[in-house]
């Protein structure tokens, strides 16, 4: 069964990438490049997987997870990053369970 899939990436080559992964499996597949533009997409869609990049905390993903959380909480989330940080990887797990 298809999966409906969020990537919100800020970094184009690893977007797509994760674009043809999903749609090789037949997935339903939104772009997003911040999370602005993923609660756009959270507006009109329900994913049922969110991948986010986990440096977007600076940026605003903590209020996005708070919200597909809230909204969406059976969806799982992934989160991605090209740079290890423990710290902020401990506090995804505490506070949204990735």
């Amino acid at each position: 069964m298809a999966l409906q899939v969020l990537l919100i990436q800020p970094d184009t080559k690893s977007t797509q990438f994760l674009v043809d992964y999903f749609t090789e499996w037949g997935d339903r597949v939104w772009q997003a490049a911040t999370p602005a533009e993923g609660d756009a997409i959270l507006e009109q869609r329900e994913p049922e997987l969110v991948v986010a990049d986990l440096h977007l905390i600076i940026n605003g993903w903590q209020t996005l997870l708070s919200k597909v959380r809230q909204e969406l909480p059976d969806a799982k989330i992934l989160l991605t990053t090209n740079y290890p940080d423990p710290q902020q990887e401990t506090q995804a797990k505490k506070e949204y369970g990735v």
